[in-house]
């Protein structure tokens, strides 16, 4: 009988062992941490390696820019045509007329004369003026298009608003500089 007496005795001992073990360990905030560090939901989440220290991020320049696409003079009077980075930029404009800071003081047939303070400078066709983060205008030195603009620089407006260039326009631009002439020549 002392068989059965001491297997009692073991089970017992046994079962309390196994009963120790499968009870649930104590749930803190610990054992949850990872749920918050790894969380692929969180819209503050960075790179692991940089928790602690603040990253420094460096905003883009904001570039605008405006240029003289083309004058017209004739009997109504003296247009000159801009387009820009920004809807105020692109405009049609006569003399006494203001872009960007700038007084249209008079337009000519391939430029145009603008004047601020009391500064005055010439703008030809194609050439730009150029600003970045709402400092002071310059002009740039080279003719460039909107179109090379736009692919040496993502710009901050659509590139839609960009004229392209085919030989669609550049025949348009033909017929209406063979126009033109043709009035001048009246």
């Amino acid at each position: 009988m002392r068989l059965p007496l001491t297997a009692i005795l073991f089970l017992s001992v046994w079962s309390a062992q196994a009963q120790s073990t499968n009870t649930p360990a104590k749930n803190d905030f610990q054992s949850f941490q990872i749920i918050a560090q790894r969380n692929i939901f969180d819209p503050n989440r960075s790179a692991r390696g940089g928790r602690g220290e603040p990253r420094e991020t460096s905003k883009p320049a904001r570039t605008e820019s405006f240029g003289l696409v083309g004058t017209m003079l004739y009997e109504k009077g003296k247009f000159a045509f801009f387009d820009g980075s920004s809807s105020d930029f692109r405009k049609i404009a006569s003399p006494s007329d203001k872009i960007a800071g700038y007084t249209v003081t008079d337009i000519e047939q391939n430029a145009v004369k603008l004047e601020t303070n009391g500064q005055s400078l010439q703008m030809t066709v194609g050439q730009q003026m150029k600003r970045a983060d709402e400092g002071e205008w310059k002009l740039s030195a080279t003719k460039e298009t909107f179109e090379t603009q736009s692919k040496s620089a993502p710009s901050t407006e659509s590139s839609a608003t960009a004229s392209s260039s085919s030989g669609d326009d550049d025949a348009v631009v033909r017929r209406l500089m063979e126009k033109r002439a043709a009035e001048e020549k009246k």
